[in-house]
């Protein structure tokens, strides 16, 4: 196991299908008013600098950010997609994977190997991927109406399926 885990959300990966079929992978929007921003934490680090922010985002936290075990932070973040993706189901169909670039670290229980291996891989890194669930899925959940729009289905009790 490992005692913290660093993520790098500035280099985080949208990959997704294009309207010939071509596959298109975009990073994260980390400037300007589309920057991501922390929508929820339990993270002891989050909390000391957002504390005193009237909005709270990624300014200090754009490079990476540093999770202990059972923290966790859920981020809003945008990425750019192709011109033809006018609704949120657009993208939801065509989506693949979004990809964040973590490095674990500072293993447990330390060892004397352990610490060799750490040494041995300092700049080791590796991806946490999410996979989006199928076209199928998604439609289940919206309601395509007249006049070219699309709203959410509110059925609240139903839980989501994704196997």
């Amino acid at each position: 196991g490992f005692c913290t885990v660093e993520v790098d959300l500035s280099n985080a990966t949208l990959e997704f299908v294009g309207s010939l079929g071509e596959v298109y992978s975009h990073r994260v929007v980390t400037e300007g008013n589309k920057k991501p921003k922390i929508l929820s934490h339990n993270c002891r680090h989050c909390h000391n600098f957002l504390a005193d922010a009237e909005e709270p985002d990624l300014d200090i936290l754009t490079s990476s950010l540093v999770l202990q075990p059972f923290e966790f932070v859920v981020f809003s973040v945008h990425f750019p997609v192709a011109p033809d993706m006018t609704f949120e189901t657009d993208l939801l169909a065509r989506a693949l994977t979004v990809s964040v670039p973590v490095k674990p670290s500072i293993r447990w229980p330390p060892t004397e190997r352990n610490a060799r291996e750490e040494s041995d891989n300092v700049n080791a890194c590796e991806i946490a991927r999410s996979y989006f669930v199928s076209e199928q899925t998604i439609w289940s959940y919206y309601m395509e109406l007249p006049g070219n729009c699309v709203t959410l289905v509110d059925d609240r009790n139903r839980m989501l399926d994704i196997y």
